[in-house]
Formats: structure tokens, sequence, C-alpha cells
């Protein structure tokens, strides 16, 4: 178990980590929603065990799109008064500035985010000045077919942090540096349809602290993920091979998932289950979030397979 926490600390980092060097979202792909995302509300249920209580969170975001580019981002929770809005500004499809402004009790601030491009035969620079006059970057390199082949991710110092190799539909992979040395590196491998079906991660490659994970994805009929299964080696105890199985369970509108709870062997008892709750809208149709009641029922039946375990 020792080696269990290990990994899922490591793997938060890493998240945390890749999720502040990449390339700026914009795409409602980029914020795992529907290609034709037009808006969606996103929050999330609790349900306390073992009272069997259910209840919403007093906290919200909303993404709205436009012409399939994210143009406003809200967040609302009506207990710590906090607010945040986004606005993008775009020019002939480039992203061009992001206001943001942020409110609490404690006052309000506002910084904005400035982006260029630059051109330059294969390869393509897009350029982030933060509010306080620092810029970090993002270089893009492509083959002669305009594939995308190659992305390095330069901090405020000029020093690449991260760098990204693309192999089309078969996947890709991420090195993270620190101080010009490899510290960690992902790689993510596709099926014949472009979907993610494996991720092997390294952390401290190479050195006697080495920790490898390998996850396992798995999909449902619909195409949404249903199960992972991460199984953890380390260098200093190859014996020692534990796994933890993470599973999905949803609640669905048509195609589109409204609810979605994730359960696994790693917790043993639960405080409380969490239910995110999504209402989407699409040029064709409203998906609607499901009601309290339902959602209670949900969590109660996906409690129940949680026991099974």
């Amino acid at each position: 178990m020792k080696t269990t926490i290990k990994h899922s600390a490591i793997v938060s980092l890493l998240a945390f980590s890749f999720t502040a060097s990449a390339q700026e979202s914009t795409l409602p792909e980029d914020f795992n929603l529907p290609k034709n995302t037009v808006k969606a509300v996103i929050s999330y249920g609790d349900f306390t065990i073992p009272q069997q209580q259910f209840a919403i969170r007093p906290s919200h975001s909303t993404y709205t799109f436009q012409e399939g580019k994210i143009i406003n981002y809200q967040y609302r929770d009506s207990t710590s008064m906090i607010k945040t809005d986004m606005d993008y500004h775009y020019e002939n499809g480039q992203l061009k500035r992001k206001e943001t402004i942020e409110s609490s009790r404690a006052g309000m601030k506002y910084k904005t985010h400035k982006y260029r491009t630059e051109n330059e035969g294969y390869k393509t620079t897009f350029y982030r000045t933060y509010h306080w006059g620092e810029t970090d970057k993002y270089i893009l390199f492509y083959n002669e077919a305009g594939e995308l082949r190659g992305k390095s991710f330069y901090n405020i110092r000029g020093v690449r942090a991260t760098q990204t190799e693309y192999g089309g539909k078969e996947g890709y992979r991420i090195k993270k540096y620190h101080n010009g040395k490899v510290m960690s590196e992902i790689t993510h491998s596709n099926n014949d349809d472009g979907k993610l079906t494996k991720t092997v991660t390294y952390v401290m490659p190479g050195e006697e602290d080495e920790v490898k994970v390998m996850t396992l994805y798995y999909y449902n009929l619909k195409g949404d993920p249903r199960q992972m299964v991460d199984f953890v080696t380390e260098k200093k105890n190859s014996g020692q091979k534990p796994t933890k199985t993470t599973y999905v369970n949803y609640l669905y509108d048509g195609d589109i998932w409204v609810a979605k709870i994730e359960y696994g062997t790693a917790t043993k008892n639960p405080g409380k289950i969490v239910a995110t709750i999504r209402t989407l809208e699409t040029p064709e149709k409203t998906y609607h979030a499901p009601s309290d009641e339902q959602l209670k029922t949900f969590c109660q039946e996906t409690y129940q397979k949680y026991l099974k375990l």
C-alpha cells in the first residue's frame, strides 16, 4: 500500500505539472466535452456514507463556446462567495487575449494574458505574456504533410520544461525536465481508432528511485472509459507490484453522459462518493442533468457495486 500511496502522489503531481505547461485550452475536447458543445454547466454532488445522504455542492462551472472555441468560463461558489470570470478574445481564429476577473470577500483581482503567433517553415511558436510582463512559449514542429510531430514548452526563464513527441494516431510521449534532466516520462498509446488504451509513466527514469506505472484503459459501448488498471513497479522494491483498479459508472441522456462516478480498489472505506454532473447544450439538443432523486439512486447503485469489489 505504501507504493500505491506514493504512486498516487506522483501521478497527481505530474497531472498538475503537465496542466500548468500545456498549450492553452480552447476547444471543447480540451475540457473533456463533446466537440459540438455550445455550453456546458459542470457541478458535483456528494453522497455521504454510511448516512446515504445526497447533496449538490454550492459551486458550479460554466463553459461557453462559439465557432468551436471557448469564449467564456465562469466559476461560482454561493457559500464562499468566490467568483471567477474568464473572457477569451480571438483574431483570425487565433487566441489573442484572455481576461480574468477573480472576486471574493477579500476583494477583486484582474489579470490579462496576451498571445501572439509566429510561423517559420515547419515551425510555429506561440508566445504567452503574463500580466506582470514575463513571457513563456510553445514551439510546435510539423512534417511536410502538416502533421504535428513535436512540441516544446519553455518557461519564463527560457528553460525547456516539457517536450512532447507525436506519433500520429498511435499516440505521443511527454518528457518533463528539471535543470536539463528528464524527471518523468509518459508514453500514451492509442488503438486503431485513436482511443487511448495504455499509458506508461516513468518517474525519475534511470535513477535508483525510479517508479514505473503502467495504466490500461477499457471503454464501454458508448466509447467512454469504464475501467482503468494501474500496475506499479518500484526499482528499489522490484518484488512489489501493487495494482489499483478504477471503475467509472455513468448516467446517460441518449449517447451523452450527464453524471458519472469514479470508484475503485484504492479506497477501503470511503466517507463519500462524488458524482460529476453536467448539462450540455449543442446546436441539435440540450442534454439535461438528472434530478436530485435520480442522482441519489445512481449513487446508491454505484455504492453497491463498490461493496462487491
